[in-house]
């Protein structure tokens, strides 16, 4: 019963576990390039933008991607956006989550949390095709 408890049926100082241990090493290190590559080409041609090799923030990524599409979109300092705050031609989105909305946010400010975008968006679409309009979009998360 003892001869039979290393893998593959291999018996006790038959040579063959060294063979056995490069075999499982080779199988895994087959596995391990294959996920990479299924990833890669996943990463590739299913995501829009591709993340990439390297990682980069949401707020880079975001970045990158309007102003490639002719969106002009700047990250400004808190005493910029009070000054915005005055002028017309201005709509502030507060994207936080309904919640904190709720609890306070920014004077003349509208909800547009991501758990409930779709039907946030819809009364607001047509206030954003005006000509001329500035968004400011503020959320809790730097990263986004």
């Amino acid at each position: 019963m003892a001869d039979y408890l290393f893998a593959y049926g291999s018996k006790p100082g038959s040579g063959d576990r060294g063979r056995l241990i490069l075999a499982d090493g080779a199988w895994f290190a087959v596995a391990a390039m294959a996920a990479l590559a299924i990833g890669t080409a996943g990463d590739r041609f299913l995501r829009h933008p591709a993340l990439g090799w390297h990682y980069r923030p949401a707020a880079e990524r975001v970045l990158d991607s309007s102003t490639a599409a002719g969106a002009a979109i700047s990250l400004i300092s808190l005493d910029e956006m009070q000054a915005a705050l005055k002028k017309p031609g201005v709509m502030v989105l507060d994207a936080r989550p309904g919640l904190f909305f709720e609890m306070g946010h920014l004077p003349g400010a509208q909800s547009l949390p991501r758990e409930d975008f779709e039907a946030s968006f819809g009364p607001l679409e047509p206030g954003l095709r005006i000509e001329d309009l500035s968004v400011m979009i503020y959320c809790t998360d730097p990263g986004l």
